[in-house]
Protein backbone atom coordinates (compact mmCIF):
# COMPACT_ATOMS: atom_id res chain seq x y z
CA UNK A 1 0.00 0.00 0.00
CA UNK A 2 1.59 3.13 -1.05
CA UNK A 3 1.33 6.37 1.39
CA UNK A 4 -1.46 8.05 -1.50
CA UNK A 5 -3.80 5.00 -0.76
CA UNK A 6 -2.59 4.79 3.36
CA UNK A 7 -3.74 8.68 3.30
CA UNK A 8 -7.19 7.87 1.71
CA UNK A 9 -7.35 4.71 3.90
CA UNK A 10 -7.08 6.95 7.30
CA UNK A 11 -9.97 9.55 5.95
CA UNK A 12 -12.06 7.05 5.41
CA UNK A 13 -11.59 5.61 8.24
CA UNK A 14 -12.13 8.46 10.18
CA UNK A 15 -15.20 9.55 7.88
CA UNK A 16 -16.90 6.36 8.94
CA UNK A 17 -16.62 6.87 12.30
CA UNK A 18 -17.96 9.89 12.23
CA UNK A 19 -20.69 9.12 10.43
CA UNK A 20 -20.85 6.35 13.07
CA UNK A 21 -21.23 8.99 15.52
CA UNK A 22 -23.89 11.11 13.87
CA UNK A 23 -25.55 7.59 13.04
CA UNK A 24 -25.78 6.74 17.02
CA UNK A 25 -26.93 10.24 17.68
CA UNK A 26 -29.62 10.24 15.75
CA UNK A 27 -30.77 6.92 17.09
CA UNK A 28 -31.15 8.21 20.14
CA UNK A 29 -33.03 11.01 19.38
CA UNK A 30 -35.64 9.01 17.90
CA UNK A 31 -35.73 6.88 20.69
CA UNK A 32 -35.82 9.44 23.20
CA UNK A 33 -38.51 11.63 21.54
CA UNK A 34 -40.34 8.47 21.56
CA UNK A 35 -39.57 7.57 24.92
CA UNK A 36 -41.33 11.06 25.51
CA UNK A 37 -43.97 10.72 23.57
CA UNK A 38 -45.37 7.43 25.32
CA UNK A 39 -45.25 8.49 28.31
CA UNK A 40 -46.96 11.53 27.60
CA UNK A 41 -50.00 9.70 25.80
CA UNK A 42 -49.92 7.09 29.10
CA UNK A 43 -50.83 10.15 31.04
CA UNK A 44 -53.63 11.68 28.62
CA UNK A 45 -55.08 8.41 27.82
CA UNK A 46 -54.94 5.82 30.67
CA UNK A 47 -57.93 6.18 32.72
CA UNK A 48 -57.12 3.24 35.51
CA UNK A 49 -53.89 4.21 37.72
CA UNK A 50 -51.93 0.87 38.60
CA UNK A 51 -51.18 0.79 41.99
CA UNK A 52 -48.78 3.24 43.51
CA UNK A 53 -45.41 0.51 43.69
CA UNK A 54 -45.93 -0.68 40.25
CA UNK A 55 -46.10 2.46 38.55
CA UNK A 56 -43.14 3.83 40.94
CA UNK A 57 -41.59 1.07 40.00
CA UNK A 58 -42.39 1.26 36.31
CA UNK A 59 -41.38 4.99 35.85
CA UNK A 60 -37.80 4.46 37.72
CA UNK A 61 -36.99 1.59 35.25
CA UNK A 62 -38.22 3.66 32.25
CA UNK A 63 -35.67 6.81 33.35
CA UNK A 64 -32.97 4.60 34.35
CA UNK A 65 -32.77 2.91 31.58
CA UNK A 66 -33.06 6.11 29.69
CA UNK A 67 -29.95 7.79 31.81
CA UNK A 68 -27.86 4.40 31.14
CA UNK A 69 -28.68 4.25 27.55
CA UNK A 70 -28.04 7.84 26.78
CA UNK A 71 -24.73 7.71 28.81
CA UNK A 72 -23.40 4.75 26.94
CA UNK A 73 -24.20 6.93 23.42
CA UNK A 74 -22.09 9.60 24.58
CA UNK A 75 -19.40 7.17 25.61
CA UNK A 76 -19.21 5.54 22.26
CA UNK A 77 -19.52 8.98 20.77
CA UNK A 78 -16.32 9.92 22.46
CA UNK A 79 -14.59 6.76 21.54
CA UNK A 80 -15.64 7.27 17.56
CA UNK A 81 -14.51 10.76 17.53
CA UNK A 82 -11.43 10.27 19.35
CA UNK A 83 -10.23 8.18 17.15
CA UNK A 84 -11.59 9.73 13.93
CA UNK A 85 -8.87 12.63 15.67
CA UNK A 86 -6.70 9.84 15.72
CA UNK A 87 -6.83 8.62 12.11
CA UNK A 88 -6.78 12.77 10.74
CA UNK A 89 -3.60 12.77 12.99
CA UNK A 90 -2.16 9.52 11.21
CA UNK A 91 -2.89 11.11 7.34
CA UNK A 92 -1.41 14.44 8.24
CA UNK A 93 1.66 12.78 9.37
CA UNK A 94 2.10 10.97 6.32
CA UNK A 95 2.01 14.25 4.78
CA UNK A 96 4.78 14.82 6.72
CA UNK A 97 3.43 17.66 9.48
CA UNK A 98 4.34 17.47 12.52
CA UNK A 99 1.83 16.09 14.52
CA UNK A 100 1.76 14.36 17.86
CA UNK A 101 -0.16 11.45 17.70
CA UNK A 102 -2.63 10.44 20.06
CA UNK A 103 -2.76 6.77 21.46
CA UNK A 104 -6.17 4.71 20.17
CA UNK A 105 -8.53 4.65 22.93
CA UNK A 106 -9.72 1.76 24.97
CA UNK A 107 -12.72 -0.46 23.28
CA UNK A 108 -15.90 0.23 25.18
CA UNK A 109 -16.23 -3.47 26.73
CA UNK A 110 -12.43 -2.99 27.66
CA UNK A 111 -12.89 0.54 30.14
CA UNK A 112 -13.31 0.08 33.63
CA UNK A 113 -16.66 1.23 35.37
CA UNK A 114 -15.18 4.45 36.72
CA UNK A 115 -13.47 4.72 33.42
CA UNK A 116 -17.12 4.27 31.93
CA UNK A 117 -19.49 6.31 33.74
CA UNK A 118 -16.83 8.64 36.18
CA UNK A 119 -13.86 9.77 34.96
CA UNK A 120 -15.26 11.71 31.57
CA UNK A 121 -14.80 15.59 31.68
CA UNK A 122 -15.39 15.31 28.30
CA UNK A 123 -19.12 13.96 29.20
CA UNK A 124 -20.43 16.73 30.84
CA UNK A 125 -23.02 15.81 33.48
CA UNK A 126 -25.03 18.58 31.95
CA UNK A 127 -25.17 17.26 28.69
CA UNK A 128 -26.46 13.98 29.84
CA UNK A 129 -28.85 16.05 32.33
CA UNK A 130 -30.21 17.88 29.34
CA UNK A 131 -30.70 14.62 27.02
CA UNK A 132 -32.74 12.97 30.53
CA UNK A 133 -34.19 16.05 31.93
CA UNK A 134 -37.62 15.53 30.03
CA UNK A 135 -37.89 11.76 30.93
CA UNK A 136 -37.93 12.58 34.46
CA UNK A 137 -40.45 15.57 34.19
CA UNK A 138 -43.25 13.37 32.60
CA UNK A 139 -42.16 10.29 34.69
CA UNK A 140 -43.11 12.60 37.74
CA UNK A 141 -45.67 13.87 35.66
CA UNK A 142 -46.47 10.33 35.50
CA UNK A 143 -46.65 9.91 38.84
CA UNK A 144 -48.61 12.49 39.85
CA UNK A 145 -51.26 12.46 37.03
CA UNK A 146 -51.48 8.57 35.21
CA UNK A 147 -55.13 7.42 35.54
CA UNK A 148 -56.37 10.60 36.82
Amino acid sequence: MNEFDRFNAYLTLASFREKRRDTRYSAILRVSVGLWATIAAAILYFKHRPDDYVLLGTIVTVVTGHIVAVRQMQVANWIDINTAFMYIEKAENLLGEKVSIRRRPKDLNAMSWSERWLNRRELTFISYVLWTAPTILLGLLAFVFLGR
